[in-house]
């Protein structure tokens, strides 16, 4: 696969599909999160356990590749219908976010 569509599988397998299963053919086990979530795990462990808790915090969560550059995305993501997390209450008023993520394609 070429490094846009790896993103794009990501995208649409892991966020969107919330398929955590599809990570083991698309993130690297040694994967390396240059910026990790506060009591994120190493590796991709690591990471399907914080995309556990997002998806959980926000089963609506939608995300999309608004632009990409080389070995780049920056997908822009829409969380609803946030469910009961980290001790707080539910909600139903959407959350909209932007978010700018580097993909940074090592080896296929």
């Amino acid at each position: 696969m070429e490094p846009k569509q790896v993103v794009n599988a990501f995208i649409e397998e892991v966020l969107n599909k919330k398929n955590l299963g599809a990570m083991d053919e698309i993130v690297a086990e040694d994967f390396l999160e240059q910026v990790p979530f506060p009591g994120q795990g190493p590796a991709r462990s690591g990471l399907r356990d914080v995309l556990t808790v997002f998806i959980n915090a926000f089963p609506d969560m939608k995300w999309r590749a608004s632009s990409m550059k080389w070995a780049q995305a920056f997908p822009r993501g829409r969380k609803a219908s946030v469910s009961e997390s980290a001790g707080m209450a539910a909600m139903t008023t959407p959350v909209a976010s932007v978010a700018a993520e580097i993909f940074a394609i090592v080896a296929m």
